[in-house]
Parts: C-alpha cells; structure tokens; sequence
C-alpha cells in the first residue's frame, strides 16, 4: 500500500509575545514560536520525556500544522520549559 500526503507545515507561526528563555537571571534565547518551541525542546531540554514535555511536543507540532492555534500551545511550553528547568536544577 502506497500513501502520497502532503502535510502542511506553517513554520512561521510565532506568538503574539515570544518566549524568553535562559539560566539564572540571564535569558540568552527566544522562541518565536510552536516551531521554535520543537527545536528549543529537542535540542536545549535536559530530559526530553514526561507529561509536561510530550504535551508540549505534540501541541506545538499541531500548531506547525495549522491544528492547533499557536497562542494555545505557549502556555504547555512554558509549564514544559519550568519543569524542565527545576529538573536540571535538581541534578546539580
């Protein structure tokens, strides 16, 4: 069985108001939006699993395809960048 589908993917829907994140008191990156959200959780996370991480993941990734409205899914990242960050914290 052969599946042709194309999927739709809006990488330039960001947020009415970018995330801004870091360490300590210093925020050294923005996240404009669902997109970038992805690529910060992938790449920047220091445990990529859990509630709050796939939730997020697989918001954003609804939103990049137009399934999700993108100001819906700012809020899960934050939740999954705090979480993320106490977690890395907590290791030290």
């Amino acid at each position: 069985m052969t599946v042709n589908a194309v999927i739709k993917i809006d990488f330039k829907c960001v947020w009415r108001t970018p995330v801004h994140v870091g360490t300590g008191n210093l925020a050294h990156d923005t996240v404009m939006g669902p997109a970038g959200a992805i690529l910060y959780m992938r790449t920047r996370f220091f445990r990529k699993a859990g509630i709050l991480y796939w939730r997020a993941s697989d918001l954003c990734a609804g939103a990049v395809r137009g399934k999700v409205h993108p100001e819906l899914v700012r809020e899960p990242f934050l939740a999954a960048y705090v979480h993320d960050a106490c977690e890395r914290n907590d290791k030290r």
